[in-house]
């Protein structure tokens, strides 16, 4: 990942250990009566605040069509690729994943909306877009079987679908490189 990619939210598995310490020294001036596991229960009180918050704000975002998400999954028998549709912003912060697993949302250098899933069989990529409202429903159904096909390229997935990041830098005052999409949002 690059370091000039904006991080929504990450679990502390990706967190580094100087900023897990820095947040439980200031926990520890505010409460030197804690053990070091009550600290690191705070942080991650914390942490998941965050979450919640992101998730608000970022599922306020209306858009004017369904978001599909790009999957390479990293499964027990290999690397395949999927997908899905998602109806709203809100249904990007679910990982599909039963069980443990550690998440990091961030949108890249390029205004692309990303997750990274680590799990007990690998690691799952996502990518989510916006589809164009141009984009005729037979048209999708190609992108889709080439995406379940794997045949998928970068110019499938800029001929029917927009980044995201682009709505999400709105909120946070972000910008990204290239160009930002076309397509109106609605701020709740």
């Amino acid at each position: 990942m690059s370091a000039n990619n904006k991080v929504i939210w990450q679990d502390l598995t990706f967190v580094s250990n100087e900023k897990i310490e820095k947040w439980k020294d200031e926990y520890r001036n505010e409460y030197p009566d804690y053990s070091e596991s009550d600290l690191y229960n705070e942080v991650l009180d914390d942490n998941n605040m965050c979450f919640e918050d992101a998730k608000d704000e970022i599922g306020c975002i209306e858009l004017p069509d369904s978001i599909i998400c790009i999957a390479d999954l990293g499964l027990w028998n290999g690397r395949k690729s999927g997908y899905k549709e998602l109806d709203n912003f809100s249904q990007c912060f679910t990982t599909g994943i039963n069980g443990q697993a550690d998440v990091k949302w961030y949108v890249d250098d390029y205004g692309e909306f990303r997750a990274d899933v680590v799990h007990h069989d690998g690691t799952n990529n996502y990518l989510y877009r916006l589809w164009k409202p141009e984009t005729t429903d037979s048209q999708r159904e190609f992108f889709k079987n080439k995406i379940l096909s794997g045949n998928f390229t970068r110019k499938d997935i800029i001929n029917y679908t927009v980044r995201l990041g682009d709505y999400i830098g709105e909120i946070y005052g972000w910008t990204f490189k290239g160009r930002k999409p076309s397509v109106i949002a609605d701020y709740a």
